[in-house]
């Protein structure tokens, strides 16, 4: 209590006096109540209602008064998870520092910092102290162990406190929580049961520390033989013979006695007073008799619960019955009622309930339902135990999806697809009752003869090994292998799938690259090798893939690809097997091995038919599928590389005996708008036929979802000889390649002047006369005026003009200028956010202006951007360039005088799409707009610094450095070279005045909280660009605020790097901003917020945040995911 008293200034006569109570009030309760109690302390965070407070005990039991709660003192606990440790906190440190390990496979999760983290000992000593300091919410940790996908959690002791929190908590969750140590139980019954329900959970656990060597239970149960059966009869709700006494109470104070004369009372007296004591005894006795059959019958009913489990645990493993006919179990229509249809008129009655549910486990439909037949089944129907299916697919000579005249191999491994029939035949559906949906996770995939031709039927013989069960997850591990008649063709193993939510696999966080995963390595070209034609990175749009399925090469890859006639057997497959839609990127030196990198895209829509038809009531695109689009994105780099022929026969295979891995932690469903997929090459050669091996990912808007590790690729029927002799005549008789075509900015059919018109002048001058109204009379909404003008000109118009209505594409370019203000002022070799971000967006304001949207209705009307979703994918480069931005009219929403227009844009850089997303802008009234009400929806979440931490936090006034303005003379005489540097920008761009509040290990994830301030100056410049009449500060300068605090998050946390690294927008990451108010030349202060949610150090730093931007105190913009990284200077 010294440090008590040190730290809240007790005069020494006076005792501190320290104690500790438990009271079921809420968190937020507690805090009202103690915030005016000089020494009284929130704590721990128990649950949701349950908290622990502690401090001087006057003021404690005040604060319990205050909270007219129930409360339980606490005795022997320390002055501790409170700031009365702050003077002894380096020594209390230092008292925590010892050797540590990270075990590989465990995660240790921090209370101080709500989540898990790596172990080290300052980590540790840290989070040691920081939970001594201030506390910790265990609710927090709970919830986020949970996330992070525990289910079962163990309590070691003492007592079982934490247990009971846990499942407060986590009610009404699929989760297991026990203790090995219960107060008032015998100990060694409690280990017994809490390791009899771990069994009953399917954990493993190793009895061989209890009974030795012979751990195991008996190799089967004695049954009589008279009459097998697969059931276990329990006979439940009957009531055991127990004495029956008599029942008394004690609150009736009537008596069928008759009342005694007084003046006889004295004789009965003493008997009287006897039997009172008597009845009183045995009352007692009667009592405790009551709560210890009361224990007794609790204890039986948890008993037999425990072996009732076990037995039917271990009953699943057991007694499995082979089920064969003699020629066929399921003919075709069988499997596709299975898929389409009832699953009771396929396994029978008692899975009538399974066509109940919202979701079952299905084949595919038509055309992907690839089981022609059902041979044999073993296993026990419902068991949840071991299987086997034996299946067949013909491979027929008009069948859809042969390519270059044999089964592509996404068909060849799709057909093995009757695990889904078995699994549910095992019966997954009448445990998992239609919550959870199957997805496939792991597999290992070896080819071990070519592909198969029409005329072939392949055998697949598939395997269940079991079922796994880790709180109300399921998996299941399964293998298998294709034969065509006696030649092994295909073998499956380390198969793994499961069973989740659709929260689960939304926040399953996808596939997580390594520090190992992400580490350069030097690829492998054969000796000898030499390049067929010379090679430059480029990209390819949907019209050059167009020509690669018509085998016209030279509409993809130029004129070098000129009069070569491809054999029909290696063209880029169409129809349904048209998979991707162009070339983002290929690089012949590019990816992690540096032999070559390529990039597909490919647009999703929601009647995709490999979504309509897998699966019937949960639509997914098949693992299956993504590799063959990974191949054929893999076939297009090969190609560019000269690997083409026109020689008949040739086609693609796999290498057999490769064995490729996938890894699939998320899907692709109707809500998917765009999948990249990307290939990394690590080995090239001819053995003597061409082949290369590669690593492939799939992002799914972003978030990375599968991996191919080893996928494979040959081309059958031709070897090098051939293809460098084709090469060599071809040479004789074409002209040298050229260099790969540069974009020249296109006719204008709405040049520069009509866009400043419309910007600063008469509207009707660029529109026509329907505009002429807003030339004088009315207002107006405009683009941006220059300096913040990005229209340099309109070049392609789809949409009818005054028709609003969602339509077509508009093309707008604008001519990047090295020299631009906004290089100079970023003070980096990459073009700030903001200007990307208007660049995308003001060819949507054109667009809002092109179809007439001023004309609905007879107010003026602003126009405000309320919010985006987007992904950068390349930071753009101070050189001189054409970027061309697509936009498309989506959605209108009208409501009296309001409109909301949704958009699609695309912003292009030589081809090569650099930016992309969705957005929405309204029209408002003046009137509407004065109504400022922010954001309404989760500011209760918003991170708030404790009086600690604000008042330890750092703050700083950054300096005003020219160019102070776009039109400031500094620009030319500006010669410093800043780009390599990490630095904050000029004045000119710099949205923020100074660094108010930085916690370097503040905020919700403890990596670090900052708060900028920036006093609104009406004579700024960019109320006068933005608008003309409207005066506004443009929402895109809300965000470079935000990310200014990042950036210099990033710079303070990397500054050690300064000379070695230089600074960029983070890329490939989706990210939002949400707008629900404006700046105006009337408000007074700006304030933004960033808080850090993510750091990674390797391969290169980067760092993540979401934040906030409030004016005069009202929040009014949201931003998620927005980042910078730094890369090598070189």
């Amino acid at each position: 209590c010294n440090a008590a008293r040190k730290a809240w200034g007790i005069p020494s006569n006076d005792d501190v006096n320290w104690c500790v109570a438990l009271v079921n009030r809420t968190a937020d309760r507690v805090r009202q109540a103690i915030k005016n109690l000089p020494t009284t302390r929130l704590l721990i965070i128990n649950t949701t209602d349950e908290c622990v407070i502690g401090g001087r005990k006057i003021h404690v039991e005040q604060a319990i008064k205050a909270l007219g709660c129930e409360a339980v003192f606490l005795k022997g606990v320390i002055a501790v998870h409170c700031d009365a440790v702050e003077p002894v906190a380096e020594a209390y440190k230092a008292l925590h520092i010892f050797p540590t390990a990270q075990i590989e496979g465990l995660r240790f999760y921090s209370c101080a910092l709500g989540k898990s983290y790596e172990l080290s000992s300052e980590s540790t000593a840290s989070s040691i102290l920081n939970q001594a300091l201030f506390g910790f919410d265990f609710p927090t940790i709970i919830n986020q162990a949970y996330k992070d996908g525990v289910r079962l959690f163990l309590e070691m002791g003492p007592g079982s406190s934490c247990t009971r929190m846990i499942k407060h908590i986590l009610a009404g969750k699929p989760h297991f929580a026990d203790s090995a140590c219960i107060n008032g139980e015998d100990d060694y019954v409690t280990i017994f049961k809490t390791l009899g329900r771990l069994i009953a959970e399917r954990v493993p656990v190793s009895l061989e520390s209890l009974y030795g060597e012979n751990a195991n239970p008996a190799d089967d149960i004695v049954w009589k033989k008279t009459k097998s059966t697969d059931k276990i009869t329990m006979i439940v709700g009957g009531k055991s013979p127990i004495p029956a006494l008599p029942i008394l109470n004690a609150r009736d104070k009537k008596t069928n006695a008759k009342t005694q004369p007084p003046e006889n009372n004295n004789q009965y007296s003493g008997l009287m007073k006897s039997i009172a004591e008597n009845i009183e005894v045995t009352s007692r006795s009667h009592q405790k008799f009551l709560d210890f059959s009361n224990k007794l019958t609790k204890n039986f009913a948890k008993t037999f619960d425990i072996q009732t489990r076990l037995l039917e645990a271990m009953m699943r493993d057991k007694n499995q019955v082979p089920h064969r006919n003699n020629e066929i179990a399921l003919s075709r229509d069988m499997c596709l009622e299975f898929a389409t249809g009832s699953v009771e008129k396929v396994l029978g009655p008692e899975f009538a309930v399974v066509d109940t549910y919202k979701v079952r486990v299905r084949l595919p439909d038509e055309p992907l339902m690839l089981v022609d037949r059902i041979i044999s089944i073993e296993g026990e129907k419902g068991s949840l135990g071991h299987g086997k299916v034996v299946t067949e697919h013909d491979v027929l000579s008009d069948v859809w999806y042969l390519d270059g005249g044999h089964a592509p191999v996404c068909i060849t491994v799709e057909a093995g697809q009757a695990d889904l029939f078995l699994c549910s035949y095992l019966g997954i559906d009448l445990v998992v009752k239609g919550e959870r949906a199957y997805r496939l996770l792991d597999a290992n995939v070896i080819f071990h003869a070519g592909l198969p031709q029409p005329g072939d039927t392949i055998r697949y013989e598939i395997e269940i090994e079991k079922f796994v069960r880790q709180g109300d997850t399921y998996l299941f591990f399964f293998n298998f292998k294709g034969w065509i008649d006696n030649t092994l063709l295909i073998s499956m193993s380390n198969g793994c799938a499961g069973f989740f939510t659709e929260d689960e696999v939304i926040h399953s966080g996808g596939i997580i690259l390594t520090e190992e995963d992400s580490k350069p390595l030097k690829g492998n070209k054969m000796d000898g090798w030499k390049d067929l034609v010379k090679l430059y990175p480029e990209s390819y749009d949907d019209d050059a893939l167009e020509g690669l399925r018509k085998g016209d090469l030279s509409r993809c890859f130029g004129p070098i690809f000129k009069d070569i006639n491809i054999s029909d057997s290696l063209r880029l497959p169409g129809g349904r097997m048209k998979l991707i839609d162009r070339i983002l990127s290929l690089d012949p030196i590019g990816g992690r091995h540096g032999i070559g990198s390529i990039r597909a895209e490919a647009d999703i829509h929601p009647d995709d038919w490999f979504l309509t038809c897998h699966f019937k009531d949960d639509m997914v695109m098949p693992g299956t599928l993504m590799y063959e689009c990974c191949a054929h994105t893999l076939r297009i780099f090969i190609q560019r590389i000269g690997w083409v022929t026109d020689k008949p026969g040739v086609c693609y295979e796999p290498v057999e005996g490769v064995e490729s891995v996938l890894k699939c932690r998320g899907p692709v469903t109707p809500k998917t708008r765009h999948v990249i997929y990307e290939a990394d090459l690590k080995n090239l050669g001819y053995a003597p036929e061409p082949y290369v091996i590669a690593d492939a990912n799939i992002y799914a808007d972003g978030h990375h979802i599968v991996s191919f590790k080893d996928m494979s690729i040959k081309i059958s029927g031709i070897t090098r000889t051939e293809i460098e002799s084709f090469w060599k005549e071809k040479s004789n008789t074409t002209h040298k390649i050229q260099q790969p075509k540069i974009h020249h900015p296109q006719p204008a059919i709405f040049d520069r002047n009509h866009i400043v018109e419309f910007a600063t002048g008469k509207p009707s001058k660029a529109f026509g006369a329907r505009y002429k109204p807003f030339d004088n009379q009315r207002f107006i909404a405009r683009l941006p005026a220059p300096p913040y003008s990005f229209i340099d000109r309109i070049t392609s118009i789809e949409p009818k003009q005054w028709l609003l209505e969602p339509g077509g594409w508009i093309e707008a370019e604008y001519d990047v200028n090295p020299d631009a203000w906004y290089f100079k002022a970023n003070r980096t070799s990459f073009m700030p956010y903001c200007i990307i971000n208007e660049i995308a967006l003001q060819p949507c304001g054109w667009l809002a202006a092109y179809i007439g949207s001023a004309l609905n209705s007879q107010k003026d009307l602003k126009f405000r951007n309320l919010g985006g979703n987007t992904t950068l994918y390349q930071n753009i480069l101070s050189d001189k360039k054409t970027l061309t931005t697509r936009t498309r009219l989506t959605k209108v929403s009208k409501a009296g005088d309001m409109t909301i227009e949704h958009f699609d844009f695309q912003v292009f850089q030589s081809g090569l799409k650099i930016y992309e997303g969705d957005t929405s802008f309204g029209f408002f009234t003046q009137e509407a707009l004065a109504v400022q009400t922010g954001i309404r929806s989760g500011t209760e979440n918003i991170y708030v610094p404790g009086a600690v931490e604000i008042k330890n936090a750092k703050s700083f006034k950054l300096k005003h450095e020219p160019p102070f303005d776009p039109e400031d003379k500094n620009l030319a005489d500006n010669k410093t070279d800043r780009a390599h540097s990490l630095t904050m920008p000029a004045k000119a761009v710099l949205m923020i005045d100074q660094i108010a509040t930085y916690i370097p290990e503040g905020g919700s994830e403890g990596l670090g909280f900052i708060r900028g301030l920036k006093k609104v100056d009406p004579a700024e410049w960019f109320f006068k660009a933005h608008f003309f009449q409207d005066p506004v500060c443009p929402g895109s300068l809300g965000i470079e605020s935000f990310l200014q605090l990042i950036r210099f998050i990033t710079i303070d946390r990397f500054k050690h790097l300064e000379k070695s690294h230089r600074l960029e927008l983070l890329t490939k990451n989706q990210h939002s901003w949400i707008y629900r108010g404006q700046i105006l030349k009337t408000n007074k202060k700006i304030e933004a917020e960033a808080v850090v949610t993510k750091i990674s150090d390797k391969p290169n730093p980067e760092i993540f945040a979401n934040g906030y931007l409030k004016v005069d105190g009202l929040y009014i913009y949201k931003m998620n995911n927005f980042g910078f990284r730094l890369v090598p200077a070189k």
